[in-house]
């Protein structure tokens, strides 16, 4: 990695990088759309403006509607809520990843969602589409979660679900691969999904090293043997095209930067933490996102740029 830069103005989650022109498109969560002039996806005189939604942004299709009506859930008591608040954290052109026939202002996202039961949150993944670049969306469906829930501490409330994730396309298998966070799972887990459009109920989590899978929505999570030895949260991934090989770093639980190197996303590298960014005292280095050259995830100039965000513990 050419650069590390920390910031206190990183997002609370990745953000997604475009070339636009010569210049870009930085989109930041939880719907902030930037227009950069400047070849560097962090640099320039940038152009901020609102996404907006041809429905609600801010409210997800039911996983009623999604799921059969047959279906069993442990989602509440009903298995009826709406997502109330989601941070898109993974969007591509579709041109550029599974449907190279389409326009090139086609874009799909996939977002972070939240929904609160008065001190409890849910956390799942959505899918999103767009035709004009991102200026606005569709209505996001709901593609990946899980019935398991832990208490909070010491009270009645729970987090339950999955999310703080990144999703990239695997060209080489021509499938989408999500790498999330569960409650009380310990390591990240995989999901993947060959459907172009990452459509809902097409995606499965996948154990590739026990060749184990479970339904997206309703199946139970496997955390990833190789990345259990340091367990955390909200990572990014990128594409190295010289190396031809994978990076990904995360938020490790002990408050530092964790990383790993993989060929084929289903294998990794034992995690190491990185040197440059040890925790000292109660400052925490979270929420970090890799930007290549050509994109936030893919570099062939070993031009990458690492930024995250330091908060200090409350």
């Amino acid at each position: 990695m050419s650069r590390i830069t920390v910031t206190d103005d990183t997002p609370d989650g990745r953000f997604s990088v475009l070339s636009h022109g010569s210049g870009f498109i930085k989109f930041l969560v939880p719907n902030l759309r930037y227009v950069g002039t400047t070849t560097l996806p962090i640099e320039g005189k940038l152009t901020p403006s609102r996404m907006q939604s041809n429905s609600n942004m801010t409210v997800g299709t039911k996983f009623a509607n999604i799921l059969p009506s047959n279906q069993v859930t442990g989602f509440r008591t009903t298995g009826t809520f709406d997502m109330r608040n989601l941070w898109t954290m993974s969007i591509f052109r579709l041109s550029d990843t599974s449907t190279p026939a389409v326009s090139s202002n086609d874009l799909i996202g996939f977002s972070h969602c939240e929904d609160y039961d008065q001190d409890s949150v849910w956390k799942s993944v959505h899918v999103v589409l767009s035709t004009d670049l991102g200026v606005t969306w569709g209505r996001p469906v709901p593609i990946l979660t899980a019935q398991e829930r832990q208490p909070k501490n010491g009270v009645p409330a729970y987090n339950g679900g999955l999310g703080d994730m990144a999703v990239v396309w695997d060209n080489a298998k021509r499938r989408w691969v999500a790498f999330f966070q569960k409650v009380g799972m310990v390591g990240l887990g995989i999901a993947v999904s060959t459907d172009p459009r990452g459509a809902s109920l097409t995606w499965s989590k996948f154990d590739p090293l026990n060749n184990l899978y479970s339904s997206g929505l309703m199946g139970l999570g496997y955390g990833h043997p190789d990345l259990a030895s340091i367990p955390g949260s909200n990572p990014t991934l990128l594409y190295d095209m010289l190396e031809k090989g994978w990076v990904i770093v995360y938020h490790a639980w002990q408050g530092s930067l964790a990383w790993a190197t993989s060929t084929d996303l289903d294998g990794w590298s034992t995690p190491q933490f990185l040197d440059e960014l040890t925790s000292s005292g109660s400052l925490v280095y979270n929420y970090p996102s890799l930007v290549g050259n050509i994109s936030d995830t893919m570099t062939n100039q070993r031009t990458t740029y690492f930024l995250m965000r330091n908060s200090h513990m409350v």
